[in-house]
């Protein structure tokens, strides 16, 4: 092999990528292992330290370490999300109860699920743009801060894997793998219902019916019984999050809520009559947010456009777009949902510095602002309020701009 040769060769050569993707991870993770450390101090007698602090593996691993026969999600005390991720911290806590252990056994699977989207990135990548253009996408997605972070701090590369991967399957003609798949992604976090109207949009009816029923009916299957068995407190937990006052959004300004949309823990869990967060009610109801931009989807749904895999890519992350300017709140995590639809989408030095942007906003956003600028309950201060109404109204303008620009690209 000629040295002329080498640079492209080596770069080209995936298993270079994965050796260096995973290896970060797992070097990280072995220097500043995940700790939960007791102090002196009575307002904090244990704090948190490692790869995980600021993100919500402490809150987790407290609930799992509370389950037993007599004490169970769902049934006895509701939670916030849809099952997949419950059940999956819960089943690590009975093989590895230390909290170094369990959340050092929780960052390797979630490495697991960013390594699959990393291989999804240069896979889509390679089938919208070019052998090229995903080899360079899944290099530029490697080296993005964001994923990593957020892998230390939750969940969300779940939901992108399944998300990213559902649309693989897809444009493979793969329907029912992919409606699978789909399904579990929708039992870990709602989201990926959203790549539905892409399906009846481009998909024969019959085929997009069958999609529907295979993801739909799998999600069913695994809810109803659910209720069945929890009854109220199941039904709090996967309704929970459509009680939320608005947070870190422009209608959370309008509303005059300056707090997090996390939910607290302890006792009031066991309650189900506590699930309402304090906060202003909106000003302007969900209900009629949601017909100009209902409206506006229906339109882009019956326009005629070109049925070509990045139009359907592009469809797919407009819709998504769409959900996020509609909604009540905004979590940090959703970053690395945007992140690989800017860069699929728009693939070039200009791609980059967007997604570039919206991690920088994000992190100023949460943690730095919260953490020099929050009081009890996670409200911002008046001090902080204006940084806060600059960083929201910021992000809102760059997901506008987003969405015009994906409009350019579906005519």
């Amino acid at each position: 092999m000629s040295k002329k040769e080498l640079p492209g060769q080596l770069f080209s050569d995936f298993r270079v990528l994965l050796y260096l993707f995973i290896s970060l991870r797992v070097i990280l993770l072995i220097v500043y292992q995940p700790q939960l450390i007791e102090t002196s101090d009575p307002e904090f007698p244990v704090v948190e330290r490692g790869l995980t602090v600021l993100g919500d593996y402490r809150e987790h691993y407290e609930f799992s370490s509370k389950i037993g026969s007599d004490n169970l999600p769902y049934r006895d005390y509701w939670v916030e999300f849809p099952p997949v991720w419950p059940a999956l911290t819960a089943v690590t806590y009975t093989l590895f109860d230390n909290f170094t252990n369990w959340a050092s056994v929780i960052f390797l699977i979630m490495t697991v699920f960013d390594t699959g989207n990393l291989v999804l990135m240069r896979t889509i990548g390679g089938k919208l743009h070019g052998t090229e253009q995903g080899v360079a996408l899944s290099w530029v997605y490697a080296l993005l801060a964001a994923p990593l972070v957020i892998v230390a701090w939750n969940f969300e590369s779940i939901v992108i894997f399944t998300l990213l991967a559902g649309f693989w399957l897809y444009i493979q003609g793969k329907i029912r793998p992919s409606g699978t798949i789909i399904a579990f992604g929708i039992l870990t976090k709602y989201l990926p219902l959203l790549i539905l109207p892409m399906i009846w949009r481009f998909m024969p009816r019959r085929e997009a019916l069958v999609y529907s029923a295979v993801s739909v009916g799998l999600v069913l299957l695994v809810l109803i019984p659910l209720v069945l068995w929890g009854g109220e407190m199941a039904i709090t937990s996967l309704t929970v999050q459509f009680d939320k006052p608005s947070y870190q959004t422009v209608w959370a300004l309008l509303d005059g809520n300056y707090a997090t949309g996390s939910f607290p823990g302890g006792e009031i869990r066991y309650d189900a009559g506590t699930v309402k967060q304090p906060g202003n009610a909106a000003v302007i109801p969900g209900w009629l947010r949601l017909i100009p931009f209902a409206g506006f989807g229906l339109w882009l749904f019956s326009r005629p456009m070109p049925t070509g895999e990045p139009i359907q890519f592009a469809f797919l992350s407009m819709t998504i777009v769409i959900f996020t300017l509609w909604s009540q709140g905004w979590s940090p995590q959703w970053v690395i949902l945007l992140l690989p639809l800017i860069l699929l989408n728009f693939p070039s030095r200009l791609g980059i510095l967007a997604a570039v942007t919206l991690m920088v906003g994000t992190f100023i956003e949460y943690p730095l602002l919260f953490r020099y600028g929050a009081e009890s309950g996670n409200i911002i201060g008046e001090t902080y309020r204006l940084p806060f109404a600059m960083l929201i109204l910021a992000r809102t303008t760059f997901l506008t701009g987003f969405a015009w620009a994906l409009m350019g690209k579906l005519k």
